[in-house]
């Protein structure tokens, strides 16, 4: 189930104050698999995730034409 989330995401982000150290490497290697971006999350606060966000515009922007 996860993998399939995972490759139908355009990035994942992903807090890790509140989860294993085995599901973070697991999303991380299915990442790496499926060539999405992960970006990880300090918290699960409403500023971590906004700042994620944030840096995936930076990431899409710099991908874009000029």
């Amino acid at each position: 189930m996860l993998q399939g989330l995972v490759g139908r995401a355009d990035a994942v982000l992903f807090p890790i104050d509140c989860v294993s150290h085995a599901a973070m490497l697991l999303v991380k290697r299915l990442c790496r698999q499926t060539g999405k971006p992960l970006l990880l999350l300090r918290s699960t606060g409403l500023a971590s995730f906004c700042a994620a966000l944030n840096r995936c515009a930076v990431l899409v922007s710099s991908f874009l034409p000029e």
